[in-house]
């Protein structure tokens, strides 16, 4: 199921009515085509989730080799930027994986965007 970046805030809020905050970027785990799939957020503690709940808690993200963009708009032309990655990877011959991950950097009065595609092995 795909959700949107307006979504994200809704989640933080949250968190911090918890006492848990967020110590780094958002990462957002997306498919080509597909949208954005998964959410991953840094927190200042490891905490627990009720049983059935669509959330869990990884101690440890480690992201294969690959390529990435910096875009500062929040709304990238998602064709755009998978062709231009394609014709990198076509010339250092290596394929692109199908899924990618955006990583949202708070930066001072707005936000950068690293779109992030992994390389195939």
């Amino acid at each position: 199921e795909s959700f949107s970046l307006e979504e994200l805030g809704e989640i933080n809020l949250n968190l911090l009515k918890k006492g848990v905050f967020m110590t780094g970027p958002v990462i957002v785990e997306g498919e080509w085509g597909k949208g954005y799939q998964k959410v991953m957020i840094p927190m200042s503690q490891e905490i627990e989730f009720i049983e059935h709940a669509s959330y869990s808690c990884d101690k440890l993200m480690q992201i294969e080799d690959g390529f990435f963009l910096r875009n500062g708009e929040e709304d990238f032309n998602e064709i755009g930027v998978r062709t231009l990655l394609e014709m990198v990877a076509q010339d250092l011959e290596v394929e692109l994986a199908e899924k990618y991950y955006c990583i949202i950097l708070n930066v001072y009065g707005g936000k950068l965007y690293d779109i992030y595609v992994p390389i195939k092995k």
